[in-house]
């Protein structure tokens, strides 16, 4: 197993100077009237005088969903939903707007749709059901961002009845170019074999397939299933042992990209977890040991 180097991060978007980039930050897609209440809440000297504001912002966005919104207004009124709901208060006759949010075709909105949908929502919530064939969609989409949007919202709200239907779109993912998809859907299958842990025997060749992935934050997070997988049948992992103490000479060699290094310790997240792999696939057995 050998284990690529990820490519240098680049500048994508250079600062502007001045004023401009002040505008940018204080994020001119949103009204003042939410950046004034976020500054209230922010000013409140007990959780008395924050719970009133609240209160009084819930009743202003009961009345303003049943009002015709224009997207922008009913983007920013989901948001606001959100930091309501974050901050210990029910608005839930605003959840259907999330999860409708999220079947737009705008990016945006279906991204603040997904994300106010993974906050608001839970696996067993009766509208979960209703982002089943979104997600399905999404995740066959030619953009990334839109394929990431809706990976990151499935292991919040997957569950055993939704879980077939999404299984074979996020395996199809394995093989995506994007490594940021890949990583995304291991994570995804992660929550996949919490839930239903007979799926992992079906999943053990793609992911040891992807422990050879070329990048490594893809390789990283498929030691956590192969750790789980191990620790439930370790007789049926320990031919994987050479691979990690591969790895982690690798690792410890500094063959990695040093945007893996903390305080000039080599990937120790990654080094962690294969040591508890090897401790795992060790135990009881000398010959694995050696």
């Amino acid at each position: 197993v050998r284990v690529g180097t990820l490519p240098r991060a680049k500048t994508l978007v250079s600062p502007l100077p001045g004023p401009t980039n002040r505008a940018a930050m204080s994020g001119g897609h949103l009204s003042k009237d939410f950046f004034e209440l976020i500054k209230s809440i922010g000013e409140c000297k007990s959780k008395q005088e924050e719970d009133k504001i609240l209160a009084a912002e819930v009743a202003t966005l009961r009345q303003r969903f049943t009002e015709q919104l224009s997207p922008k207004k009913m983007k920013e009124a989901v948001v606001r939903m959100m930091y309501a709901e974050m901050l210990g208060h029910n608005a839930d006759f605003g959840h259907i707007h999330a999860v409708n949010m999220s079947q737009q075709t705008n990016l945006i909105a279906k991204r603040v749709g997904y994300l106010a949908s993974t906050v608001c929502l839970h696996s067993g919530h009766e509208l979960t059901t209703l982002l089943v064939n979104t997600m399905r969609r999404d995740l066959k989409s030619t953009n990334h961002v839109e394929v990431c949007a809706t990976l990151v919202a499935i292991p919040k709200l997957v569950n055993l009845e939704t879980l077939p239907a999404l299984m074979d779109p996020v395996c199809a993912l394995l093989d995506h170019p994007s490594e940021v998809v890949r990583k995304k859907a291991v994570m995804a299958l992660h929550r996949f074999c919490q839930l239903q842990p007979s799926s992992a025997a079906d999943l053990s060749e793609k992911l040891r397939r992807v422990l050879c992935d070329k990048d490594p934050a893809v390789m990283g997070a498929s030691l956590y299933i192969l750790h789980e997988g191990a620790e439930a049948d370790p007789k049926a992992h320990k031919d994987l042992l050479p691979s990690y103490v591969s790895i982690l000479k690798q690792i410890t060699e500094h063959r990695l990209p040093s945007s893996f290094d903390y305080h000039r310790m080599p990937a120790p997240w990654i080094q962690i977890k294969l040591l508890k792999l090897m401790a795992t696939l060790g135990t009881a057995d000398q010959r694995a040991s050696e």
